[in-house]
């Protein structure tokens, strides 16, 4: 409630007190009887009477205007709720437009990844053919070349690809070629099986 509403309930709670006049045991203690009204007493007493009436107005004008206020507030509030659900409705279709992207690039990212990763296991069998091929030419020179560049990716290559450059290391010696110091003849190659 306001400030204005307070102080026209007490306002119409004094006058009408006021209008009330003296309480029937004053009346008694002053012997029982009632004095007869005079015209001063009267016109207090209409005065007091058109006080209250007038207190009692403001006051309904108070409490008609307060909730005049409040029902405005509530219609402002929904005015604003309403105005408020489109802002909402474009912000939900743009975060939902956002997600869709970055799924989008995620999945592009993701084939990107599988797209090299393939590649890189198609280049780690095409140099695994070529060290066969140089094992069978007795080029162990050059398979123990491409054995080490297997070696290097295949921590990154499927089992399959593990295993077969296993048994390329394990043909070749397990180490790096190193050329022959001077001297020494070459080390024939394993015969292949």
């Amino acid at each position: 409630m306001s400030n204005r509403s307070l102080i026209a309930l007490l306002v119409t709670a004094v006058v009408g007190l006021s209008a009330c006049g003296p309480s029937e045991d004053s009346i008694q203690s002053q012997g029982g009887q009632a004095a007869p009204p005079t015209d001063q007493t009267l016109l207090e007493q209409a005065k007091a009477k058109v006080a209250a009436e007038q207190a009692t107005e403001l006051t309904k004008n108070a409490v008609a205007t307060s909730k005049e206020m409040a029902s405005a507030a509530v219609a402002k509030g929904k005015e604003l709720a309403e105005q408020a659900k489109p802002a909402m409705h474009s912000a939900r279709e743009a975060v939902s437009e956002k997600m869709g992207e970055a799924a989008e690039r995620s999945a592009a990212a993701a084939q990107a990844v599988g797209e090299a990763t393939d590649a890189a296991v198609q280049r780690a069998r095409e140099w695994i053919q070529q060290a066969q091929d140089y094992i069978a030419e007795n080029k162990p020179e050059l398979a123990r070349q491409l054995v080490d560049k297997l070696n290097a990716v295949k921590g990154a290559m499927p089992e399959s690809i593990r295993v077969q450059i296993d048994k390329l290391n394990a043909h070749l010696g397990g180490g790096s070629a190193s050329a022959p110091t001077q001297g020494e003849a070459p080390a024939a190659p394993p015969q292949a099986q």
